[in-house]
């Protein structure tokens, strides 16, 4: 399943670090703020803050009743400056364990937040890929 998106925009800050960043280019604040208000699908219920990690920002989704996150970051593509963004279950470990399963939801997180992508002319080049072949460094599978 591809879960990871890289895409390119000038629309976000990029250069000016913030006075509330755990590290030094720490960014991805203000895409995630972008994202939050522009998912529509009735299924999904997005927390209205974002939450900042060492590495980037995380923006949380539920999709009927099962939970993800969607981490945010720069990224480099191209020498261009690019985001990575990836949909990622929160289902613990020892629910899977048991055959506890969310692909189907995590596949509606997936195309909604492309719906958000796609439909914005500030976003280009959107390309998606599947964890382990991003993982490999195989980044022009999208």
């Amino acid at each position: 399943m591809r879960t990871h998106v890289t895409f390119l925009s000038d629309a976000f800050n990029r250069t000016e670090e913030r006075e509330n960043f755990i590290n030094p280019h720490c960014f991805g604040e203000d895409l995630a703020r972008w994202v939050i208000p522009r998912f529509t699908d009735p299924h999904l219920k997005v927390d209205p803050e974002p939450c900042q990690e060492d590495w980037g920002w995380e923006v949380f989704v539920t999709c009927d009743g099962k939970s993800f996150s969607i981490g945010i970051g720069p990224y480099e593509r191209d020498s261009e400056s690019g985001w990575l963004c990836f949909v990622e279950s929160r289902l613990p470990s020892y629910k899977k364990w048991v055959g506890a399963t969310d692909g189907s939801e995590q596949r509606r997180v997936c195309a909604a937040f492309h719906s958000v992508l796609a439909s914005a002319p500030e976003i280009r080049d959107i390309r998606w890929h599947s964890k382990e072949s991003f993982m490999k460094g195989d980044a022009d599978d999208g």
